[in-house]
């Protein structure tokens, strides 16, 4: 899908600076898994614009940086568009690794401002929408009123659309975004979050009408040589 007109102030494209989650950088391991990964989303794909929410159960799972190589992952496999959106409006740090401003994003939503920036634009690639002004009245924001007719801007100009979520079993804002995605990933962190956890943000979602596709396992301590695991 090739995107057309010149790009918005916000939606940078990222292609070049996409250094920091070059897949190229990743160890073996890491790198298949997240081929493997892009493969099984690309098996729940509905149609040709789906939007995946990725959230974990508590802080510091790792979720941002997750959304960061599964986006730069489905730009190196494929000619397809991707949208990052940073969603959490709690500790928001898209814009920090991208070296880009934090506003105006997706607090804009709903807001004139936010037709201009979400328009049509740039090459094939990874755009980025920051989080915007955090401090913002986040049940306003979420409001479904609002983030109806964004996900359809976006749907209408990206194959791919990722939002970065805050943690769920913390916060109420990705629930609210659960019930309107395609589908929801849970970001873990191994040997660290408890079970109970894990079922309780499962949960949460499933409530709020998420469709829970599956776990993402993440910082998964190898114990043993990589080139082991390889032949298992």
């Amino acid at each position: 899908m090739v995107i057309r007109d010149s790009p918005p102030e916000i939606l940078q494209d990222l292609t070049a600076p996409l250094g920091t989650v070059e897949t190229n950088g990743l160890e073996p391991l890491e790198r298949e898994a997240y081929q493997r990964l892009a493969q099984s989303l690309r098996s729940f794909q509905l149609h040709r614009h789906t939007v995946f929410l990725l959230v974990s159960a508590t802080h510091g799972e790792g979720t941002s940086t997750v959304a960061r190589k599964l986006a730069a992952t489905l730009i190196k496999t494929s000619q397809e568009s991707v949208l990052l959106v940073d969603t959490n409006l709690r500790s928001p740090n898209q814009h920090v690794v991208f070296h880009t401003a934090q506003s105006p994003g997706f607090s804009d939503v709903g807001s004139h401002a936010f037709r201009r920036i979400t328009g049509n634009g740039g090459q094939p690639g990874l755009f980025l929408l920051p989080c915007g002004d955090s401090t913002q009245d986040k049940p306003q924001l979420l409001a479904d009123s609002a983030l109806r007719p964004a996900l359809g801007e976006w749907r209408a100009s990206f194959n791919w659309i990722i939002l970065d979520g805050a943690p769920i079993t913390v916060y109420t804002d990705s629930a609210v975004l659960a019930g309107l995605v395609d589908g929801v990933i849970l970001v873990i962190e191994a040997e660290k979050t408890r079970w109970e956890v894990a079922e309780q943000a499962k949960r949460i979602l499933e409530d709020a009408g998420g469709r829970v596709l599956g776990c993402v396992l993440n910082r998964r301590k190898y114990h043993i040589p990589s080139s082991i695991y390889r032949r298992l």
